[in-house]
């Protein structure tokens, strides 16, 4: 083998051991984004539960509180009503 063909030998098997790693390191970086995408995919669906709940929670609490009021109203309302009635009584 002359000077000029282990030259190129010695070129040839440097790229080859030069292409190993970085295939490697090509085949983890793909699998590292299809990591991170689905961990994005993760982290959007909870992110829309969380809005979910908290306005589910908004809106119960409204409930709620729409509720109070008109048992207040109700409850105002029935006292009044025995006021008069007392009063009515007291006065015949």
């Amino acid at each position: 083998m002359d000077r000029l063909s282990a030259l190129k030998l010695n070129v040839t098997l440097d790229a080859r051991y030069a292409e190993e790693p970085t295939s490697g390191l090509g085949k983890i970086l793909r699998q590292l984004s299809k990591d991170v995408d689905r961990l994005e995919g993760i982290w959007k669906a909870q992110v829309q539960m969380y809005q979910c709940s908290v306005q589910d929670i908004e809106r119960r609490g409204r409930r709620v509180e729409a509720e109070q009021r008109e048992l207040s109203r109700r409850v105002n309302y029935l006292v009044d009503e025995m006021r008069s009635a007392r009063l009515h009584h007291i006065m015949h």
